[in-house]
């Protein structure tokens, strides 16, 4: 009647006795699972090397077709193209004032008979007649100078960022200088009411704030004077309106278009050097009063985003003396007076090399800060930068967690909402970051406090150029500020070659063939285009997705040629391209970088006829 202990903690138990319960049997079993199968070959490390080289290998032969199919259509172009065009084409091109880009696209159009294609409404790109509807109304409440009519007009169609497919981009891309009459006297109007709604609400909140002011003084009979005044001044738009009433409106209206029409961005794409092209754009929109209030620059346009927002206008147009300023920091937006702080590639191409043997990049960090701080003037901080000037400046990064930049890689949109304090000088740094060219950097803050410079972020994080994973953030610029139409300049070297409008594009019809409908060199060799590029895309997605690619320099590469790099309307230019990809990493000479400004200002122009339509209407607005 004994029981008998069949073990103990300190005797073993022998595997597969009756009674035994050894808790490490499992764990013994499943570590000798874990070893079987360690030693089992995963077949995604068995196959990822060999279906790399195979996806290299076709890369290789689809990229090689593709930029002899765009050879041939240039060659199209150039050699079929009338000699009168391609001499216009040529004027316009070289153009050194915006008279002279506009003499020749004159004439251009003049020699294809572009007014009588204007003066038809009929178009497949948009709807004609609800446009004519639109603006009808639209004068017929400014003419009647009915109130709510005009509102309510003014609201249908801001409804849509493109309000019947006015901004379409087809419908600029068969003249040199404009579109339909239509589209025009359109915009027009909607900027006319716009104006005449803003001048209502001004007149009647000015008359609101001095019967405020005359109510607060002690009640007084009105003297003769101010009763002749009174009589005297002139009639406030919709006076049939009570104050109240009419704001009130204008109001609810406001809050309404600003949900529908949205803001405008400014996106400036990174590129090393042709990142200078986009001071020629921001010099074109500042002149004409076109340039949005919300700017965002990635690698070298962060450098560009930041010396424009952290400068006034009157600064920018040398409307305004320095008052103590510090004299290292250019304030005009000239290009002689810019061009001299623009050294940041230090050495020769062997000093560089030798550089890169023994610090893993080609460029020392000290010339690329001194150039930062210049043009953020010094150790701007976001927040400062926008209450100084009132425009929203954005940078995008990519943050590197881990040493060394080792780790999980996370794109980053800072501006003063997100990083109020943070060195716009460390920002630019960050985001210009190319693995091979500059290590990853830390980004810097000022203590609002003490106006002391820390860092940032106390771990161990490092941020990398924003191009790799977030060149065009449109869809955080419309998360953070209701943006809802992009103006993208693209000058990256690696995404201008396949920048391809088929049909031509805004301010640039297509020259070599004067039939209706017509496509650049022929059907088939565009037809061609498109497959090869979705061909090269499609592959290198799916090597993204296979996670066939490498980490290289501690960075991932998945994004890089799958992002979307475009925006709403995106401006850009393949003129001497291999001549501005030669030079992306020269220090430009006087001569090199007007010619840069000059390339810039061309694409401004080029598209200005669309961007007026847009930017027009939302300087009326807002």
């Amino acid at each position: 009647g004994q029981c008998k202990r069949i073990g103990n903690a300190d005797s073993p138990q022998i595997s597969g006795a009756p009674g035994s319960r050894s808790p490490s049997t499992p764990r013994r079993i499943a570590r000798e699972a874990d070893f079987v199968w360690s030693r089992v070959p995963c077949a995604h490390s068995v196959l990822r090397w060999p279906l790399f080289l195979v996806a290299c290998l076709v890369i290789a032969v689809v990229l090689a077709l593709y930029f002899a199919v765009r050879a041939l259509i240039h060659a199209a172009e150039r050699l079929l193209a009338p000699s009168e065009t391609r001499r216009a084409r040529r004027s316009m091109e070289r153009a050194a004032s915006f008279e002279a880009y506009q003499a020749a696209a004159a004439a251009l159009d003049e020699a294809n008979d572009m007014d009588a294609w204007k003066a038809l409404p009929a178009s497949r790109f948009y709807a004609a007649p609800l446009l004519a509807a639109a603006r009808d109304d639209v004068n017929a409440a400014m003419r009647t100078a009915d109130w709510p009519r005009l509102l309510q007009a003014l609201q249908r169609s801001l409804r849509e960022v493109n309000f019947a497919g006015h901004l379409t981009e087809a419908l600029y891309a068969s003249s040199f200088t404009g579109t339909k009459r239509l589209v025009e006297e359109y915009s027009e109007a909607i900027v006319g009411g716009l104006t005449l709604v803003r001048a209502a609400v001004e007149a009647h909140a000015e008359e609101a704030h001095a019967v405020q002011s005359r109510a607060m003084q002690a009640p007084a009979a009105p003297s003769a004077l101010a009763m002749e005044e009174t009589a005297a001044a002139p009639p406030r738009p919709f006076h049939d309106i009570s104050c109240s009433d009419l704001l009130l409106d204008a109001r609810r209206f406001a809050e309404f278009a600003v949900c529908t029409f949205g803001r405008t961005a400014l996106c400036l794409s990174g590129g090393g050097g042709m990142a200078f092209q986009h001071f020629g754009v921001v010099d074109v929109l500042l002149r004409r009063g076109l340039l949005p209030k919300i700017i965002s620059g990635t690698s070298g346009g962060a450098a560009v985003a930041s010396y424009v927002c952290c400068r006034t206008d009157a600064e920018l147009l040398g409307e305004a003396c320095r008052d103590g300023a510090d004299t290292r920091f250019p304030l005009r937006l000239d290009p002689d007076e810019i061009q001299p702080s623009c050294y940041l590639w230090a050495g020769t191409w062997a000093e560089r090399l030798r550089h890169y043997t023994r610090h893993g990049c080609m460029f020392p960090r000290e010339p690329v800060e001194r150039f930062a701080e210049i043009w953020a003037m010094g150790h701007t901080t976001f927040l400062e930068a926008y209450l100084r000037t009132g425009r929203v400046l954005n940078i995008t990064c990519c943050s590197l967690s881990g040493r060394d930049g080792e780790g999980e890689q996370t794109p980053l949109l800072l501006n003063y909402q997100t990083h109020p304090h943070v060195l716009v000088s460390s920002a630019v740094m960050c985001s210009g970051s190319m693995p091979n060219l500059l290590n990853p950097s830390r980004l810097l803050e000022k203590c609002p406090h003490t106006g002391a410079i820390r860092s940032h972020c106390k771990k161990e994080t490092c941020y990398a150029d924003g191009s790799i994973d977030f060149d065009i953030p449109s869809l955080g610029l419309a998360q953070a500020f209701g943006v809802r139409y992009s103006i993208a300049v693209q000058v990256n070297p690696h995404v201008v070659p396949f920048n391809f409008a088929p049909h031509g594009e805004a301010g640039k019809p297509i020259g070599w063939s004067g039939r209706p409908g017509r496509w650049r060199g022929g059907f088939v060799l565009c037809a061609l285009e498109l497959v090869l590029k979705e061909c090269f895309r499609t592959a290198w997605k799916l090597m993204g997705l296979l996670e066939l690619l490498p980490m290289y320099c501690g960075t991932k590469w998945d994004l890089f040629f799958a992002q979307v790099y475009e925006g709403s309307v995106t401006l850009s230019n393949d003129q001497d391209y291999m001549w501005k990809a030669l030079n992306a990493l020269e220090n430009p000479s006087k001569e090199m970088f007007r010619y840069w400004w000059r390339e810039g200002r061309v694409m401004a122009w080029q598209k200005l006829p669309l961007l007026e339509k847009r930017l027009l209407t939302e300087d009326a607005l807002f």
